[in-house]
């Protein structure tokens, strides 16, 4: 592995603490790759995986940009939003130089991907989940081409295809991901299991998907074995719950459902009383929760409809 560099994004101070984004380097040349950890303080999967791929990147032609807390206060207190104005960061793109401390991250992060060959945000599904590519269905039919060749060449389990239509999906129009795509800036977004419950599988394979991506994009030298069938692409529907009580999963990420398909079961509380809880639609289960105490309106699983 060749030396790296760091350098560091200043955002600006909270009282007299500096905010900086830890941005590595690798290799030089023209061609760029930009990866992303810690969108959501909380996701922190994207780290493993970068661990294990600077092991095996090799013969660079090109730069390899990863920020390794693109939200940084909220990496270091483990949490989702930003702590301080209490902003998601994947909802406030394109961001403000002169906005709130949220947005001017986000503008950071955006001229940092600018000119970038391809851009990868590493995000963390919070329950049980297969690899998920999330395709962000904008920009020109030229670029969304470009985007769906680079998610084969990853080849996860399955692909998330925004839906801006949805009541759920409408505000990731501030995600990172459409806008990139509308600035003709190949992306896509990973979402993996929680860092306690990926696999080291699922890890080599996201690890394996990237290197075919740097190989193909002319970043690097791969022998990984490319994609070779598109992966299914799905609308995503969340499931959600009317009552609080305890989650007891049924099924398997993956598993095909049925309407009246028992999913899982919810002890409610405070009686404990049993109820089952079903599927709504046929398709396939993306996302389900694990063991776990729900409130109402939680989202205890999510099913893929082909796209």
């Amino acid at each position: 592995m060749k030396k790296l560099k760091i350098r560091k994004l200043n955002i600006g101070q909270l009282g007299t603490l500096k905010i900086d984004i830890p941005v590595i380097s690798i290799g030089t040349g023209p061609k760029r790759a930009v990866f992303l950890c810690g969108m959501h303080g909380d996701e922190k999967s994207g780290l493993f995986v970068i661990n294990e791929l600077l092991k095996e990147v090799k013969e660079l032609q090109g730069t390899i940009d990863i920020v390794l807390a693109t939200n940084p206060l909220a990496q270091a207190l483990q949490q989702r939003v930003s702590p301080n104005d209490s902003h998601d960061l994947n909802r406030v793109f394109p961001g403000n130089a002169k906005g709130e401390f949220t947005q001017r991250i986000a503008k950071e992060v955006v001229r940092l991907c600018e000119g970038a060959s391809i851009v990868i945000d590493l995000h963390t599904f919070q329950d049980n989940a297969p690899i998920v590519a999330i395709f962000m269905n904008s920009g020109t039919s030229t670029i969304r081409k470009k985007i769906k060749d680079l998610i084969k060449i990853f080849s996860p389990d399955a692909v998330w295809k925004l839906n801006f239509a949805s009541q759920d999906e409408a505000k990731l129009t501030g995600a990172l991901g459409p806008i990139l795509a509308n600035m003709e800036i190949p992306n896509f977004a990973v979402e993996m299991p929680e860092c306690f419950l990926i696999s080291d599988d699922q890890i080599k394979r996201v690890k394996e998907g990237l290197l075919g991506v740097l190989g193909n994009v002319g970043i690097s030298k791969s022998d990984i074995e490319i994609g070779k069938t598109s992966p299914p692409m799905f609308h995503k529907i969340n499931i959600r719950t009317d009552n609080a009580g305890l989650f007891l999963p049924a099924k398997k990420v993956l598993s095909k459902v049925t309407p009246g398909d028992i999913v899982g079961q919810l002890v409610r509380l405070p009686l404990f009383e049993a109820e089952d809880m079903k599927a709504s639609c046929s398709g396939t289960l993306l996302v389900i929760k694990t063991r776990d105490l729900v409130s109402t309106g939680d989202t205890i699983f999510s099913i893929g409809i082909k796209a």
